[in-house]
């Protein structure tokens, strides 16, 4: 046991990665956090003592560019609530997502963020020993420390997953204050005898006694998790990147925002402390004060200066050009911010925009943003997927699809018309329909093409209406009465 390597052995892409997720997260965090970091985001200048660096660092701000984009894209996506399909038995893994009451909405903008600012983001679906449904848990790029893709049967499989956790407890000396340690969950497949493998989990925790050869003790016995006691012959584990769905690790989408960001922040920095020097006039003598010391030389209107004669004084006042380069650099640093994505700090244009110039301005955002909406939508499908079968249901029953409407553009009335038009005359299926519908804003958000199918059948059977014809609601029937009666 003493020759493998310990449990927390990083992969050799996380280790690439790791500076870079740490410079994104101390950008989101912002100005405490970058002056913090010190020298890692501004060096110090040649020859400044400790004191006089820290007068320098505290005369910058940091603009929050970065984090205000984030907060813009998360907010453009869940300007809308996703549309979660599920078999009507399973609508509960909707409002509970992980056993603790937190809906699936809000796991998938957590998710979200997660992609848009780090680029990676991975959920683990599991299910409680004796319990009846599935839960899911997300964990960030720095948690999921290791991972090994095997081929097997002539395709990738995912064979190993190593994710660090946080157990906080009671200090054993001090009831009253608690600690925080890293645990290390390892998701495996291992051979079992006559063929195939078993998904196993095994917890470990840092070996405080020094019991082990390898610095890490097991917490309980290994768990081999089962569906209706089969076990499980893959790893219920979901990458989830910028780009796909695979384990590989993708690049940040804001990466390039996060350095424009951090180069403004040193460009302010500069510019705010070559004013502090130049900015106030000073005042100087040419020869000497009366019976008086320099070095003591007070200026103001309850001060006399008496001078010997001969001597005379003036104003010194800084009018070269440099300041002024360096304000110019730092507003080519906020256009540079804004190409990138931060709109927040763009020049708003004079006069009323048409919302087709808008989109068309914001074009290269939305295909960013909206490749990324479909990657989560993507793998929060397949972990709904998990949950729903695990927790009795069939596969392929489930989806997820996040919003990829960023702009408020509601279908006009005439282009209801048409397209109601359209459909009755047979040239539009109902589900094409629903979707112009919905995406145009004339729907519920929340509403399934399975309740807008048997809102149209209650209002045809009840009111003897056609396709698209106005009418209302059967008593007790229909989607807003199932709403009310919901809590809706």
């Amino acid at each position: 046991m003493s020759g493998l390597m310990p449990v927390d052995t990083r992969h050799r892409d996380y280790l690439a990665h790791q500076d870079i997720w740490r410079r994104i997260r101390e950008v989101l965090e912002g100005q405490d956090a970058i002056r913090a970091a010190g020298e890692r985001y501004l060096p110090r200048l040649k020859g400044q003592s400790a004191a006089d660096y820290a007068s320098y660092a505290a005369r910058g701000t940091f603009h929050d560019a970065t984090s205000r984009t984030v907060d813009g894209f998360v907010g453009a996506v869940f300007r809308k609530a996703p549309i979660i399909d599920l078999p009507l038995a399973l609508r509960s893994l909707a409002a509970d997502a992980d056993g603790n009451g937190t809906p699936l909405a809000v796991l998938a903008k957590a998710a979200l963020r997660e992609i848009v600012s780090i680029g990676r983001y991975g959920m683990l679906v599991d299910i409680a020993a004796g319990g009846a449904r599935a839960t899911a848990a997300g964990y960030v790029a720095e948690d999921i420390v290791n991972w090994r893709e095997e081929f097997l049967d002539g395709r990738a499989v995912l064979t190993l997953v190593v994710l660090r956790e946080r157990a906080e407890r009671a200090r054993v000396d001090d009831r009253y204050e608690s600690e925080t340690r890293s645990r290390y969950r390892v998701l495996s497949l291992e051979p079992v005898p006559g063929g195939g493998r078993n998904y196993v989990q095994t917890v470990y925790e840092r070996d405080e006694d020094g019991r082990s050869g390898h610095g890490f003790v097991t917490v309980g016995a290994p768990v081999v998790p089962a569906q209706r006691g089969r076990t499980l012959d893959f790893i219920p584990f979901q990458f989830i990147g910028a780009d796909d769905v695979s384990s590989r690790i993708c690049k940040s989408p804001i990466y390039g925002l996060v350095n424009a960001n951090i180069a403004h922040y040193q460009t302010t920095v500069d510019l705010k402390h070559g004013a502090h020097f130049t900015a106030l006039p000073t005042p100087v003598i040419a020869g000497s004060l009366r019976g008086g010391d320099q070095h003591e030389l007070k200026i103001g209107s309850g001060v006399a200066w008496q001078l010997d004669e001969g001597a005379r004084w003036g104003m010194l006042e800084f009018s070269g050009a440099g300041l002024g380069a360096l304000r110019d650099i730092r507003e080519d640093e906020k256009k540079d911010m804004a190409v990138l994505g931060a709109r927040l700090l763009e020049d708003q244009k004079q006069g009323v925009e048409a919302a087709a110039a808008v989109v068309l301005r914001h074009r290269g955002e939305n295909s960013v943003l909206a490749g990324i909406s479909d990657t989560v939508s993507a793998g929060l499908t397949r972990v709904l997927d998990w949950m729903a079968w695990w927790s009795g249901g069939q596969r392929g029953t489930a989806r997820v699809t996040l919003n990829k409407d960023f702009f408020d553009q509601a279908m006009s009335a005439s282009d209801m018309v048409h397209l109601v038009e359209g459909w009755q005359r047979g040239g539009y299926g109902p589900r094409v329909v629903f979707e112009n519908l919905r995406g145009g804003e004339r729907l519920p958000d929340d509403m399934s093409f399975e309740d807008w199918e048997l809102d149209r059948s209650v209002r045809k059977t009840s009111q003897g209406g056609e396709p698209g014809a106005r009418t209302r609601d059967a008593p007790g029937e229909g989607y807003v009465a199932r709403r009310i009666s919901n809590g809706g």
